[in-house]
C-alpha cells in the first residue's frame, strides 16, 4: 500500500476494491495490492461511473482518474463522491455541491455545507456534515429538522431502503425513515451495545448492519433492533486480530467477505470462515461487597448460612467468565431469587452487579455468561444469603407488644372505671351533704322565723291582739322568701328574662355589692324544663360572688345570638386559683356548675386569677 490510512472505496464492476489513500490510490484483488496511482496526492474518495470508469476528490483536484485531474473551485474541497440512480456524479465539499452528468456539470453553492458523507436515498441524497444531516434534492438542500440538536457530530451514513437509512455518530446509531416530505426516527445509544464504542463505520447487508469501530467489528441484527426493540450482535475485537487502526467510512463486502478501511491498513474479513468456540466458559464470583468493603463471610455464618443484619443490605457481586477464546466479547446474565422480580436479565458487559438497601428476606445471586460467541454456561454459579428482620418486625417482638399493648389497655379501662366510680361516689357524697345541708338550713328558717313568730301570734292573740295582724303579715312575708328560694315562682309567672333581672334588682337592695346587667330576651330560648338549670346556674354564681369574692362590683350579662345565648358573669373580687378548686374533694360547686351546663348541652369557661377577678362563661346552642 502506498499509506496505511485508508479513507474511502470503491468496487468495480469485476469486483476489484479500489482504496484511496493517504498517499494516492491502489487496487486489491485476490489478498494483493497493484495499480498505484496519484502517489502523491491525498484522495479523500473515489466512486466508479456508469462506465466503470474511476473517479476521484484530493484536498487540491477532482476528476476521471485516467485524465488529468481539474482543479477544485477556488476555497473548496470535495470530501466525497456519489453515483446517483440517474448516472449522475455528484461531488459535495465545503460550500458546493456539483453535479456530472456526461459533459454536463452543475454547480449548487451551499453556505456552510461541510459534507463529510453521500448516500443515496431514492432519487434524493443524504448529506452528513459535521453537526446535522441534509437533503439534497432538485438542486435545493435542507437540513432534516426532525432530528433533535443533541444528535450531531455524524461520521457515516448507510441506506437500508430508498425511503430508510442509519446514520452513526460518536454516542448513537440512528434510524431514519422517510414518510412523505417528513422523516421519524428511533434512537440508539451507544450504552445499548457495550463492545461498540462509536459509529465510525456502517454498512448494511441484507439484514445485518456492519459496525466498524474504533474497538472492534460488530454485527447487528437489523430486524430485531428496529421491530422488537432488542440488541442481537456479534463483536469481533482486538484480542483476536480484529481493529489495529481507527476506523473511517470505507466499508464495503465482497463475495460474502467484509472490507474495513482503518487508519493502520486494511481488514479482510470472511464470516463464513470465521471458527467460532463452542466450549462455555467457567464461572467464578470473584468478590461480594458489603457497601464498599469485602464481604467476609465467616462472619455472619449461622448454622451454615450467610446471614446478614437488616442494615448490612447493600451488595455489589463482581463476577468473572474464563474463556480463552474471546474474553472481550462474553456476556453476563444474572438474577436474584426471592425479590418480587426475579427474571433474568439482559445480557450484560458490566461484571459488577449492585443491589441496593435489600429487604429483609431470604435470597440466591444467580449468574451466567456466554464465552464471546453465544455459548453459555447452561449451570449458573450461585450464592445463597439472608437478610434479618430488624428485631421491631419479629414475631416475638410483635407479640410481647401485642401483649403490652393489651395489659395497658386494660390496665386503663380498669383503673379508668375505678377512677369513675369513685368520682360518682364522691359527687353523690356531695349531693347528699348539699341536699342535707339545704334541709338544715329550710329547718332552721322554719324553726327560728316562722316558727317564733306564730308562737307570738298565739301569745298575742292573748296578750295585744292589735299586734297580732302585722306578725301575721311578717310570718306570711318569710314563709314566701323560703318558697322563693326552693322553686322562684316569678320564673313560672314572667319568664326567665324577667326573673333574671329581678335577682339583680333584690342583691342591690340586699346586698353592698354593686351589681348590673344588660339583659337580652332570652324567653323560649330553652325548653320549659330546662330555664330552671340556667337560672340556679346564674343563681350559683351570684351565691360564690357574695360569699367569696369580697367584690365591690359585678355585671351579669346575657346575649342572643341567632341559636346561640352566651351568659358573662363578671366580678371585681380577688379571684381563686381554678386548678387547686377543682381538685379539691369539696368543689361541689363547681361541678354542680359543669353539671347544669352539661344539662343545657352548653360548655362553661372560667378565666380567673388570684386578684385579678373572674369571669364565668356560659354558652349554650338552641
Amino acid at each position: 500500500m502506498p499509506n496505511k490510512q485508508v479513507n474511502d472505496f470503491a468496487i468495480s464492476k469485476g469486483d476489484t476494491l479500489v482504496l484511496a489513500t493517504k498517499r494516492g490510490i491502489v487496487s486489491f484483488s485476490n489478498g494483493e495490492f497493484f495499480n498505484q496511482k496519484l502517489n502523491d496526492e491525498y484522495v479523500h474518495a473515489v466512486a466508479f461511473d456508469a462506465n466503470n470508469e474511476l473517479w476521484c476528490t484530493t484536498t487540491k483536484k477532482y476528476g476521471k482518474v485516467a485524465e488529468k485531474l481539474k482543479d477544485h473551485i477556488p476555497e473548496e474541497t470535495f470530501y466525497d463522491i456519489v453515483l446517483k440512480k440517474d448516472s449522475t456524479l455528484l461531488f459535495a465539499g465545503e460550500f458546493n455541491i456539483q453535479e456530472i452528468k456526461k459533459d454536463k456539470v452543475k454547480t449548487t453553492r451551499v453556505f456552510d455545507l461541510k459534507a463529510r458523507d453521500l448516500m443515496n436515498l431514492g432519487n434524493k441524497t443524504i448529506i452528513a456534515t459535521s453537526y446535522v444531516l441534509k437533503e439534497y434534492d432538485k438542486g435545493k438542500v435542507k437540513a432534516i429538522t426532525e432530528l433533535p440538536e443533541t444528535i450531531n457530530t455524524f461520521l457515516e451514513i448507510s441506506e437500508l431502503s430508498d425511503t430508510e437509512f442509519f446514520a452513526g455518530t460518536l454516542d448513537e446509531l440512528v434510524y431514519i425513515k422517510l414518510i412523505d416530505t417528513s422523516y421519524t426516527y428511533k434512537l440508539y445509544s451507544r450504552n445499548k451495545f457495550p463492545s461498540i464504542r462509536d459509529f465510525n463505520s456502517l454498512l448494511v447487508d441484507e439484514n445485518n448492519l456492519w459496525v466498524g469501530s474504533s474497538s472492534s467489528l460488530s454485527k447487528i441484527n437489523i430486524d430485531y433492533l428496529i421491530n422488537k426493540d432488542s440488541i442481537v450482535v456479534e463483536t469481533y475485537g482486538r484480542d483476536i486480530g480484529f481493529i489495529k487502526g481507527e476506523p473511517g467510512k470505507a466499508i464495503a463486502k465482497i463475495n460474502n467477505t467484509i472490507y474495513l478501511g482503518t487508519s493502520n491498513g486494511l481488514l479482510e474479513f470472511s464470516p463464513l470462515k470465521f471458527n467460532k468456540s463452542t466450549i462455555a466458559p467457567d464461572l467464578k464470583l470473584k468478590e461480594i461487597a458489603l457497601f464498599s468493603e469485602k464481604l467476609n463471610d465467616s462472619l455472619y455464618l449461622n448454622n451454615n448460612k450467610i446471614t446478614l443484619p437488616y442494615n448490612k443490605n447493600h451488595l455489589t457481586f463482581k463476577l468473572t467468565a474464563v474463556s480463552l477464546t474471546y474474553p472481550e466479547n462474553i456476556q453476563y446474565k444474572y438474577r436474584l431469587k426471592g425479590l418480587r422480580n426475579s427474571e433474568w436479565s439482559s445480557p450484560i458487559h458490566n461484571r459488577e452487579v449492585v443491589y441496593s438497601y435489600l429487604p429483609p428476606g431470604s435470597y440466591t445471586f444467580e449468574f451466567t455468561a456466554d464465552n464471546g460467541f453465544g455459548v453459555w454456561q447452561e449451570t449458573p454459579k450461585t450464592y445463597s444469603f439472608v437478610i434479618e428482620l430488624p428485631f421491631w418486625k419479629t414475631d416475638w417482638f410483635k407479640f410481647l407488644l401485642s401483649g403490652s399493648v393489651l395489659i395497658l389497655g386494660l390496665s386503663f379501662v380498669y383503673f379508668t372505671q375505678r377512677r369513675k366510680k369513685n368520682d360518682q361516689k364522691k359527687y353523690t357524697m356531695a349531693l347528699l351533704e348539699a341536699q342535707e345541708k339545704e334541709r338544715k338550713r329550710v329547718s332552721k328558717e322554719l324553726h327560728d322565723g316562722v316558727g317564733q313568730k306564730l308562737l307570738l301570734i298565739k301569745n298575742s292573740l292573748t296578750l295585744n291582739p292589735t299586734k297580732t295582724s302585722d306578725i301575721v303579715d311578717s310570718t306570711i312575708e318569710d314563709i314566701r322568701s323560703i318558697s322563693r328560694n326552693l322553686h322562684p315562682v316569678q320564673l313560672e309567672k314572667f319568664g326567665l328574662t324577667k326573673a333574671i333581672e329581678n335577682i339583680v334588682e333584690d342583691l342591690n337592695d340586699l346586698t353592698t355589692i354593686f351589681f348590673s346587667d344588660e339583659i337580652d330576651n332570652i324567653d323560649n330560648f330553652f325548653p320549659k324544663e330546662k330555664e330552671i338549670y340556667l337560672y340556679r346556674i346564674i343563681q350559683e354564681c351570684i351565691n360564690n360572688i357574695i360569699k367569696h369574692s369580697n367584690a365591690t362590683a359585678a355585671r351579669i350579662v346575657a346575649k342572643k345570638e341567632g341559636n346561640k345565648v352566651t351568659i358573662t358573669i363578671q366580678d371585681n373580687g380577688k379571684g381563686f386559683n381554678l386548678d387547686e378548686s377543682l381538685n379539691k374533694q369539696k368543689s361541689f360547686g363547681l361541678k354542680s356548675l359543669q353539671e347544669r351546663v352539661d344539662f343545657l348541652k352548653g360548655k362553661i369557661s372560667f378565666n380567673t386569677e388570684e386578684n385579678k377577678g373572674t369571669i364565668v362563661t356560659i354558652t349554650s346552642y338552641k
